[in-house]
């Protein structure tokens, strides 16, 4: 056999393989591609219902939120947090709540120095201060917490970047 000949050989040889190879590529890609778009609408479909299920927990919790002037339920700890009055927290300044504050729960105590003077424009800070707390983060850290549930519930009003007053509700 000449040498062109057995090149030529070779060359269909090399030729047959690589095509038998990209058919099998083209195959595995169709498959994959087909994969991918029943993945993709299986995530859509999880995010629909993620969003939907969000969507009805919020309508919960707005619906479970106490009006003004209601207890609030009591919430279990989570980490040792939440549903303490300022005389439960450590943080709390040992007699130093106002008389007029104190038995009350926390939440409603901050809605009480808010609205002590429904113009008057406050920091965590002052109302942490005005409750007696001490200055570490935590405790301004627990007002402003608290303050961003009564902004979301529209039990406060946010007038500037960390700084809260009393609902707008009935002012002229």
């Amino acid at each position: 056999m000449s040498a062109a000949a057995s090149a030529a050989n070779g060359i269909e040889t090399a030729t047959a393989l690589l095509q038998s190879e990209l058919g099998q590529l083209e195959a595995q890609q169709a498959d994959l591609y087909a994969q991918q778009k029943s993945l993709q609408a299986q995530l859509a479909v999880v995010s629909g219902h993620i969003e939907s299920l969000r969507g009805a927990l919020a309508a919960l919790q707005a619906v479970s939120r106490p009006a003004d002037g209601e207890p609030e339920p009591p919430r279990p700890a989570a980490g040792g947090r939440g549903g303490r009055t300022s005389a439960d927290a450590p943080a709390a300044k040992a007699g130093s709540t106002a008389p007029e504050l104190q038995g009350r729960r926390f939440t409603e105590q901050v809605i009480a120095v808010l609205t002590r003077d429904p113009d008057a424009v406050l920091r965590a800070r002052d109302i942490a201060e005005a409750l007696g707390r001490d200055e570490s983060a935590g405790s301004i850290n627990a007002v402003r917490s608290t303050l961003d549930r009564l902004v979301a519930t529209s039990r406060a009003h946010r007038v500037g970047r960390g700084r809260y007053q009393a609902p707008p509700v009935g002012r002229d």
